[in-house]
């Protein structure tokens, strides 16, 4: 995250590294692991991969693991993110807090001036935060500094090669 590579820059962070980096802002978010089917529709044929439900202002999504992952649906599993009602304690498998970023004008913007800054002071940022957020977009933003870092004038392109395979990452930064 950002703000943690701002902690650790510390005091050593140039006035730009401190704008970009805190201009990124996180939302908590709360994801349980769990088997309580009533956090899915009551109608099964309306079951599908994701679910959202609004209640009083609140919005959560489930995320139906069986379908995404091909598990056998003898023994349900959902992922609940903020979930909307209480999942009664015996069928959780584990509760875990996490931050994610928050894309507004701000973050966008922070998004250009890392990506114009990487580099400099032999300080390279990779993060989910300098695309859109998802555990891809952090691994390639990781790959984005090793080719910069290797071979700067592959920046560029789309391509990389991992053990012989050649493989295609998606590489933009903003929106």
């Amino acid at each position: 995250h950002s703000d943690q590579a701002l902690r650790i820059l510390g005091s050593d962070a140039t006035k730009d590294e401190k704008t970009a980096l805190g201009s990124v802002q996180y939302q908590e978010n709360r994801a349980v692991l769990h088997r309580d089917v009533r956090q899915m529709p009551q109608r099964r044929a309306c079951w599908s991969s994701w679910v959202y439900r609004s209640q009083q202002g609140s919005i959560g999504v489930t995320y139906w693991m069986n379908l995404l992952q091909g598990i056998p649906e003898s023994d349900p599993l959902f992922v609940t993110l903020n979930p909307t009602d209480d999942i009664p304690d015996e069928l959780i498998y584990d509760d875990v807090q996490f931050a994610h970023p928050l894309f507004d004008a701000a973050a966008i913007r922070a998004q250009t001036m890392i990506k114009n800054m990487q580099g400099a002071n032999r300080t390279w940022f990779a993060g989910a935060y300098n695309r859109h957020g998802f555990h891809e977009d952090g691994i390639a933003s990781a790959m984005r500094v090793i080719r910069a870092m290797s071979a700067p004038e592959l920046l560029k392109g789309d391509r990389h090669e991992i053990h012989g395979q050649r493989a295609e990452v998606s590489v933009s930064v903003g929106v």
